[in-house]
């Protein structure tokens, strides 16, 4: 697989929510190997932001009817307990995408609680789950000295 490369979706500008979704702007990644300059970084004022995607599938709603019933995973073969572990394991290459490419990582999938208050159904953030979404995003953002110098360096032009 190391010989493999897919194009990852990153998240490059955030919006606001809009009709309770998170509206994010996205790129890709460089290719392994890719030179230096042909990498999203600073000196090209673009700072990657992964997010984790939040969802109702978690392992305390496994056994759940009505969480069960809002994922219906049964289209794409899978059962809930697969659905879970799929979901965790891409939530764990997206974390070390960002780490080995440098850039921000952003956990929804914990930011989010895994109920109905925050998503409408397995994927689909309520008007509440936005907005604890974005405070997560923030927060990341407000924390890393990354995007501050780079936020600093755009506010000064």
């Amino acid at each position: 697989m190391a010989d493999t490369w897919m194009p990852m979706p990153t998240i490059t500008r955030v919006g606001g929510c809009w009709g309770g979704k998170v509206m994010l702007g996205v790129g890709t990644l460089p290719k392994p190997g890719d030179a230096p300059r042909k990498r999203l970084t600073q000196g090209d004022r673009v700072l990657p932001v992964l997010i984790s995607q939040a969802t109702i599938v978690s392992k305390d709603n496994l056994n759940r009817e009505e969480y069960r019933r809002a994922t219906e995973t049964d289209y794409v073969g899978m059962t809930m307990p697969v659905l879970l572990q799929t979901w965790l394991e891409m939530n764990r290459i997206i974390q070390e995408v960002s780490e080995q490419n440098s850039a921000i990582f952003v956990d929804g999938y914990n930011a989010v609680p895994h109920d109905f208050n925050c998503l409408e159904d397995h994927v689909h953030l309520t008007t509440q789950g936005c907005d604890i979404l974005a405070r997560a995003i923030a927060a990341t953002l407000l924390n890393d000295k990354r995007f501050l110098n780079l936020a600093h360096s755009l506010v000064k032009k």
